[in-house]
């Protein structure tokens, strides 16, 4: 769900389940979203639920994970040759041109 719908679905149904002690609110696939009297407030709202999904996340051990190790991409670019210098194509049709 998407644009309008969404945001008339969660005016719909968040006062519906939403209680005093509510701050904000979690939308899959939207993100985290905070509330407050004033801007400071649901900012200070938004920096405690993402302390909250991190704790939780650490006690599940999900918070730090492996990759597999590789290189950067520009690491497999391999340079054949300088900058200057013409392509084999290029330095025939020029030579062809000089003749």
């Amino acid at each position: 769900m998407a644009g309008f719908d969404l945001a008339a679905h969660c005016a719909r149904e968040f006062p519906k389940q939403s209680t005093a002690r509510c701050i904000g609110m979690v939308l899959l696939s939207h993100g985290i979203f905070s509330f407050g009297a004033d801007a400071r407030e649901s900012y200070e709202r938004m920096i405690d639920l993402v302390s909250l999904a991190e704790e939780y996340l650490q006690k599940k051990q999900a918070w730090h994970f492996k990759l597999p190790h590789t290189q950067p991409a520009h690491a497999k670019r391999r340079r054949s040759r300088s900058c200057g210098e013409r392509s084999p194509t290029r330095r025939n049709a020029a030579d062809s041109q000089d003749k």
